[in-house]
Formats: structure tokens, C-alpha cells, sequence
């Protein structure tokens, strides 16, 4: 037991946490000491929060992102506008941007949108128009027609259906997650995707590692590539 308690005291996402919340005691240690030295300063800084809380609510972020966010800063006005400012707003480092960049020029000759797919579209369902009509303008991603989407209503159906698909697999299986966990059922998965391999089908793998810091052992994605796994962490 208090091997275990010691082993997430000093795992990798304890130590993301204690940074961060070592940067907020800091900064929240320097802006008291300006503020108490100069009413100048304190009162910058909470014209700085009312001008954050006005950008938050007129941009397009997620609304509970938002509210999550003005609380902080009303709460907080001397530095909740400065710690906005350095932690907010999504920001996505310069190097995934212009990866980012790069990707989304790849992909521009096959994401264009079909006008009169969305002229049919907007005729048959006006409110799915609509939805189409935004995915495309503030994702870039267009409407397409002939294809098929499958409800999964539970992991059991989705690890079943998954076992099936892959078995049918005879060029490549991409996969995605945000959390994936060691048990049977990613054993299963890993050890049918080790036989596909061996059969010549391209398997790639891609996972969210702040998701599965709590989940996965370090370094899991050596021991998936390792199967002749083609594996990436993000994140």
C-alpha cells in the first residue's frame, strides 16, 4: 500500500500537477506583492481581468470552457485576467501549429465542399444544413453523400464489433483514443492487431498520453511498438 502511495505521489501526472500548481502559487505571489506596492499595478490588473472576461464571453470557445474561466476571473480580478492570459485561450504551441499547418495543406484538394450536395441538402433539411454549413466553415470539414454512421451503445457492443472489423482488415487499421487501459479486452485487441501485422496489414495506433497517465504503465507505446505496432502518444 505505501509502495503504491508513493508511486502516484511521483508519477509522471503528479508531477505535471505540482508544476503547474507551483507556476499559479508563484504568479499569484508576484502580482499580490505588486499589487500591495502599487495601486497603479492593482488596478491595471483588474482592467486587464474585466478586458479578458469581455474577450471569453465574445469568442467562439466552448460555453462551459468559458463560464469555467469567467468564474476564475471574478473571483480572482487582481490576477484571474494575467492567468488567462498565460494558461488560457487553448493555446497550441508554435511547432504543432505549423505541423497542423502542414497537415490541413495535404488535405485542402480533398475537402472541398460539393455545392449542390449542400443545395439538396438544404432543401431536404433545412436545421441539418445549417449544421453542415458550420462544420465547414469553422472545421473544414464538407458534407459528403452515400456514407453510414453506426450507433454503439456500449463498450461490450463496440469491443465485439471492433474484433470483427479487424479480423476483416486486409490493407491497414487505424486507431484512435483518448484513454485505453491494460486489460482483456486491450489485450485481445493488441494481440489480434500482432497477427495482422504478421499477415502484412499497416496498424497504427494513436493515444491521448495525458488520458492514460493514470491508465497505462510509462512508455507503454515501446512495448505496442515493439509488436510491430506503428505507435504515437500526442498530448
Amino acid at each position: 500500500m505505501k509502495k503504491k502511495l508513493i508511486n502516484i505521489l511521483f508519477s509522471k501526472m503528479m508531477i505535471v500537477a505540482y508544476v503547474i500548481l507551483f507556476e499559479i502559487f508563484l504568479l499569484f505571489l508576484v502580482l499580490s506583492f505588486l499589487s500591495s506596492i502599487s495601486q497603479t499595478i492593482a488596478t491595471l490588473l483588474k482592467i486587464t481581468s474585466v478586458l479578458m472576461v469581455i474577450y471569453i464571453y465574445n469568442n467562439n470557445d466552448n460555453p462551459t470552457y468559458k463560464l469555467a474561466w469567467t468564474s476564475i476571473i471574478l473571483v480572482a480580478p487582481t490576477f484571474g485576467g494575467i492567468l488567462y492570459l498565460l494558461f488560457g485561450g487553448q493555446k497550441v504551441p508554435r511547432e504543432l501549429r505549423r505541423i497542423i499547418t502542414a497537415s490541413n495543406e495535404l488535405r485542402y484538394d480533398f475537402m472541398k465542399q460539393e455545392e449542390t450536395l449542400m443545395n439538396e441538402l438544404k432543401d431536404e433539411n433545412i436545421e441539418a444544413y445549417k449544421q453542415a454549413n458550420y462544420l465547414m466553415r469553422y472545421a473544414g470539414y464538407p458534407c459528403f453523400k452515400n456514407t453510414k454512421s453506426v450507433f454503439i451503445a456500449d463498450g461490450q457492443q463496440y469491443y465485439e464489433l471492433l474484433m470483427r472489423e479487424i479480423q476483416k482488415a486486409e490493407k491497414f487499421v487505424f486507431l484512435e483514443y483518448f484513454i485505453l487501459e491494460e486489460g482483456k479486452m486491450l489485450n485481445d485487441i493488441l494481440d489480434l492487431l500482432t497477427e495482422k501485422v504478421k499477415a502484412g496489414v499497416d496498424v497504427r495506433i494513436l493515444y491521448d498520453d495525458a488520458g492514460c497517465m493514470p491508465k497505462l504503465p510509462e512508455n507503454y507505446d515501446e512495448k505496442i511498438r515493439s509488436m510491430g505496432i506503428c505507435c504515437k502518444v500526442f498530448n
